[in-house]
């Protein structure tokens, strides 16, 4: 899966703070961390009941959710984003041990730096809902 790091923040015009994100094309809703809430003081806009299917499993778990809004920035534009509030997304990425890139790899500006010594905590995963927009950048979001 796509990861990258972007700035996130309640509004367009208040402070943002660095987040890590995961593209999930396989999720149909996006999802922000408690954590990733509290530090942006999200306020909860509505609840959101959703069967949620895991990996694995035949059988779905109904769950309520809290839904709040929040402003990505990237490159180009901002975007006011609608998650679902979970307490985690998924573990901690790591860096792979004695990993060597290609010479021409190497200065390379990625979207998620491989080489840190800090955890990777992925604190807003991209479903579906916000995917196109944001990779390919003309999908309108409904």
């Amino acid at each position: 899966m796509q990861s990258a790091t972007a700035q996130v923040g309640k509004h367009v015009k208040e402070h943002h703070f660095p987040a890590r994100l995961l593209f999930d094309t396989g999720a149909h809703r996006s999802f922000i961390t408690q954590d990733m809430r509290h530090k942006l003081k999200l306020k909860t806009q509505r609840k959101k009941l959703l069967n949620v299917f895991t990996f694995g499993k035949d059988e779905s778990k109904s769950t309520s959710y809290d839904v709040v809004m929040f402003n990505l920035q990237t490159r180009d534009e901002d975007i006011n984003v609608t998650a679902l509030v979970t307490n985690t997304i998924c573990p901690s990425l790591t860096t792979p041990k004695n990993i060597q890139l290609p010479a021409d790899l190497m200065s390379l500006e990625l979207a998620d730096p491989l080489f840190t010594a800090e955890e990777r905590q992925i604190d807003i995963l991209i479903g579906n809902d916000y995917y196109s927009h944001l990779i390919i950048g003309n999908t309108k979001i409904s």
